[in-house]
């Protein structure tokens, strides 16, 4: 409930250009004294009453931002107090006869499950925010003229065109390395992990989170016949997606016996059922989570697994409750789609990387190196 301590803003322009002094996110008022945005105020209120010791994982150093505000209750918890919020100007909840609730006769530990299910819900709400962004930049980042950059989203089927293998694929293997360790620091269990098993999981992920993110704009372009790059330019059913201006008819003809299958497949078993479900970006916030975490036949650490198990269980639950809390009618038939999508990643992110081990192998392609010494030992 509202209480005197929070003074929403009511001048929209003030608004816009003054920040939360918790996580930076966009301010809508004063709430416990302190100029905070809608989310911190709720964190805040939720908490706050509660007599609960709260403990970092991490040192208590824990940087807290609108993109990850979630990561650690503790310290946001902390800095909401370091900023001036006055946990007694917290008002328990009455009942509709005056008196304070009690919960409902509630447990404590409840009440403590209740507040940690909101803050996942929130936590992951904030990642499908922070992909929505990336995707946005992404549209800026592979542009390389001024025409591309401010033609109309409407208009992209005007300026498809084959890929060019050499340019093309230097152009995107740097916009998708850059985006991935973004995306990377949205994992919060990678901070303590060890370098060694964080590289092993990394290694692991490049080829399906390519593959996954090359699938998912083509479905959001409308192609179901054909492998759209995120650069707009595509690889047609019938070529290999390796042609260069350079290749004679035999090297041509080399390259799509060796590669032209993994396209079909690519365009069959990942782009066509993406088409079916129409995946929206929540859910691939979740398939590259659990695409991340599946260990597979690594050598990792007990230690390691462990870790990773208990990752993916949390996608799969914050996945289901951002199904409810967006109305999806036939959860579990969805969620059964999903991971068949999944399984059908893992086997041909390992095609993947045989091609580009075939690329390195015969010289078939040069200045790979950033993604080719990502992937190979």
């Amino acid at each position: 409930m509202e209480t005197r301590n929070e003074v929403p803003m009511t001048a929209p322009a003030e608004s816009e250009c003054q920040q939360c002094v918790i996580c930076g996110d966009v301010a809508d008022g004063y709430h416990y004294s302190v100029l905070s945005c809608r989310g911190c105020n709720a964190f805040f209120r939720r908490i706050a009453p509660q007599s609960i010791q709260l403990t970092c994982k991490r040192g208590g150093n824990c940087a807290i931002s609108k993109n990850k505000r979630c990561v650690c209750r503790a310290c946001r918890f902390t800095k909401c107090v370091a900023a001036g919020m006055d946990r007694n100007a917290v008002q328990p909840k009455r009942d509709s006869y005056g008196s304070y609730s009690r919960c409902k006769k509630q447990s404590h530990q409840n009440s403590v499950d209740d507040s940690t299910r909101e803050d996942d819900d929130e936590s992951f709400d904030d990642k499908v925010k922070f992909y929505d962004e990336q995707l946005q930049r992404r549209n800026v980042m592979v542009c390389t003229t001024l025409k591309e950059a401010l033609t109309d989203p409407k208009d992209l089927d005007k300026t498809m065109r084959p890929v060019r293998a050499q340019q093309d694929y230097e152009l995107i293997q740097k916009v998708e390395v850059v985006q991935l360790f973004e995306w990377l620091q949205t994992l919060y269990e990678l901070k303590d992990m060890h370098l060694i098993e964080k590289a092993k999981l990394v290694k692991s992920f490049v080829p399906k989170c390519h593959l996954l993110e090359t699938a998912f704009y083509s479905m959001q372009r409308g192609f179901s016949d054909r492998v759209v790059l995120i650069n707009n330019t595509f690889i047609a059913s019938g070529s290999s997606g390796f042609e260069m201006d350079t290749d004679d008819e035999a090297t041509r003809e080399l390259k799509l016996k060796l590669f032209g299958q993994m396209v079909e497949n690519c365009i069959g078993a990942i782009i066509a059922p993406m088409n079916t479900l129409m995946i929206t970006k929540g859910e691939m916030v979740a398939l590259k989570q659990l695409a991340f975490w599946n260990t597979g036949a690594l050598d990792l650490a007990e230690e390691t697994k462990k870790v990773a198990k208990e990752a993916s269980d949390r996608t799969i639950a914050d996945l289901h409750s951002w199904y409810q809390r967006n109305h999806f009618e036939n959860i579990p038939e969805r969620l059964g789609s999903l991971i068949l999508l999944l399984s059908a990643l893992m086997e041909h992110s390992i095609g993947f990387v045989e091609e580009i081990q075939v690329l390195r192998t015969f010289n078939l392609m040069e200045n790979l190196a950033m993604i080719d010494n990502i992937l190979l030992p």
